[in-house]
């Protein structure tokens, strides 16, 4: 009796630690990203870095689907969204996502994001311009030093800055009140641009200038159809005036041939290059090619 007993509480043991395990295997399993989405975040920033917003907007997407398990990385994903978007000029979607960027953010600092130098300035000026406040991390509870203390005293004749960095002396704070009116959103700053970086269009001083246009040639297969349209083609503007690569943003519905005839010619165009601080970048450049009825 006492033998079947114990064999009875043998196997509810052995049942209860099978249970456990299976239970930390499950856990560690569902606390790892899937490395999908992580290979998906990696493609979604070189095409921000490229310029290519729309593809780098729908892969930030569906990675901060599968980011879920990583607080930091859904949030970046988030950022990344909403700068996308800004630069696609949809406004709505930028200040969504960048709310839900913040949420996720909570009091870690920005600089986790790895948010590109080129972009964070538009990235202030979007989190002032939406009214997005991020939440501080807790103040010490250790009293500050004598001189730390004196510090605070003479900062705190000044008011508050708008910018999401806390000014680091009154000397600082008394030139940037001389420079600008209160409330007014901080200048755009570019640092270390060279010939040839890759720079967004909205943030150039000058845009490409077409210095020669090569007309599309009507395709021969078209002919009769009467087809008309425009086909509006992303182009790539080196530091040097030439287009070194081309995408279809629209074509026309329908039409065979009209997206490679427009591809060749834009090809073949050359600009003055786009320049920022009198230096040649790259930009990418919507081209818009019409094509019109042959009589």
């Amino acid at each position: 009796m006492i033998s079947d007993h114990m064999r009875m509480r043998r196997v509810l043991l052995s049942v209860v630690l099978v249970c456990i395990v299976c239970l930390a295997f499950t856990s560690l399993a569902s606390a790892q990203t899937d490395p999908f989405y992580l290979r998906l975040l990696a493609k979604a920033q070189k095409s921000f870095l490229a310029g290519n917003y729309g593809d780098a907007a729908r892969d930030f997407e569906i990675a901060a689907f599968g980011l879920n398990q990583d607080i930091a990385l859904q949030a970046q994903a988030y950022f990344f969204i909403g700068l996308s978007y800004s630069y696609l000029k949809d406004v709505k979607k930028s200040e969504s996502f960048l709310r839900q960027g913040a949420e996720l953010l909570g009091e870690r600092s920005l600089a986790i994001l790895q948010i590109p130098d080129s972009a964070l300035p538009d990235l202030e000026k979007l989190l002032t311009f939406f009214d997005i406040q991020l939440a501080l991390p807790a103040p010490s509870i250790d009293p500050p030093a004598p001189q730390e203390k004196e510090k605070q005293e003479k900062s705190s004749e000044f008011p508050p800055e708008t910018g999401l960095k806390a000014p680091e002396s009154d000397e600082k704070v008394t030139a940037n009140n001389d420079q600008q009116d209160p409330g007014s959103t901080p200048p755009l700053t570019l640092d270390k641009i060279k010939e040839g970086d890759l720079i967004a269009l909205n943030m150039v001083d000058t845009l490409p200038v077409a210095t020669r246009r090569i007309p599309a040639v009507y395709p021969s297969s078209a002919s009769g159809s009467k087809i008309t349209g425009t086909i509006t083609i992303n182009a790539l503007i080196s530091e040097k005036g030439s287009v070194i690569k081309t995408e279809i943003i629209q074509g026309i519905k329908g039409a065979v041939g009209f997206d490679q005839a427009a591809t060749q010619a834009v090809r073949r165009w050359k600009f003055e290059p786009a320049t920022i601080k009198g230096i040649k970048v790259k930009v990418w450049m919507p081209i818009s090619i019409v094509f019109k009825k042959q009589e």
